[in-house]
């Protein structure tokens, strides 16, 4: 696949959105990572983004709208809580799930009968769908499997002759894919974590939540398929393993010299001493390791680096979705 990509400014929106309307693929950014988007009330222009990822087509997308008075145009009967949760925590990185109106494309919900809807923040992302007048139907940016692109630099590596045009938005303030949910019967169930917690859900809408098991997420992006891995291989462990897997690490790569000598380090809140064999990424808090886990990840491959070792964050909180996407990166779907 070759194509000539037009790379934009962030004020280009209206290109954009001409691209859009006329059966195009644009990556754009979101307040989580970029997406690669096409109209989702066209099939075609659907399953190429399929075609411009590699992903399988199985997969479904998330459906991206302006704003809450969109929502009965792509989901048929939202229940109470549904309006709730988009009424409470958008525009911003969540995603519902619901029926599909019969005029979204099927390529963008991999055939189900079911949409992924949210409303994004970022103010590109507003003012292409603003622009375009359609839905936009749009994965992460990133070649399928591979870590999602964060920042334009990382979007331009992985999509560049392969999409229309690629519109410069920053670096995505968030960092991680939107937390995706359904609704139903009273309850908020969690098909994959993100930066809209558990937590949050329930304190700010006085509903039961739970995380649910691996058969009901498939409805869901982002988790029936091997995702987030870099060409590194990733060991992701708790901050009392950090010492040992560096000292392991670097053994084994003494005795085989055949392989890389680079180990990539990402830490919270403490840095370990640089030695000759490492490169550290120290993260303050778990709001900065989520925003830039993906591009240290990218990063640590550009290094040429073999191994990456990372320090999961605590199980609760923004750090359940940081600890689902190290999960998947070091191969432990």
């Amino acid at each position: 696949m070759s194509k000539d990509t037009v790379l934009l400014s962030t004020e280009q929106h209206g290109i954009a959105a001409r691209l859009l309307a006329e059966g195009g693929v644009v990556v754009f950014a979101t307040e989580t990572v970029y997406g690669l988007g096409a109209n989702a009330y066209d099939d075609a222009a659907c399953r190429a983004i399929f075609a411009a990822k590699g992903r399988p087509v199985d997969n479904p997308c998330i459906v991206h709208i302006l704003d809450e008075a969109r929502l009965d145009d792509v989901i048929v009967g939202a229940d109470e809580i549904t309006r709730a949760l988009f009424s409470v925590f958008s525009p911003g990185p969540l995603t519902v799930v619901g029926e599909k109106h019969a005029a979204i494309a099927p390529a963008a919900t991999g055939d189900l009968d079911t949409v992924a809807v949210r409303i994004p923040a970022h103010p590109s992302a507003r003012s292409i769908l603003r622009a375009a007048g359609v839905p936009i139907a749009a994965p992460s940016a990133n070649r399928s499997g591979k870590p999602s692109p964060t920042t334009f630099r990382a979007a331009v590596e992985a999509m560049c002759g392969r999409v229309d045009a690629i519109i410069d938005g920053g670096a995505c303030s968030v960092g991680l894919e939107s937390t995706v949910v359904t609704t139903e019967s009273g309850c908020v169930r969690i098909l994959r974590p993100g930066a809209i917690t558990a937590e949050m859900i329930r304190e700010r809408l006085g509903v039961r939540v739970e995380f649910a098991n691996g058969g009901e997420s498939r409805v869901s992006p982002g988790t029936r398929h091997p995702h987030y891995r870099p060409d590194a291989r990733v060991l992701a462990v708790e901050r009392a393993e950090i010492e040992p897997t560096i000292a392991r690490t670097r053994g084994e790569m003494r005795t085989q010299p055949d392989r890389d000598a680079g180990i990539g380090i990402i830490l919270l809140g403490d840095e370990l001493p640089e030695s000759t064999e490492t490169r550290t990424i120290v993260f303050p808090t778990v709001e900065a390791m989520a925003a830039g886990l993906y591009e240290s990840l990218l990063e640590f491959d550009r290094r040429g680096c073999g191994v990456v070792i990372v320090e999961m964050p605590p199980p609760y909180g923004l750090g359940t979705a940081v600890r689902d996407r190290l999960n998947r990166a070091a191969g432990r779907e």
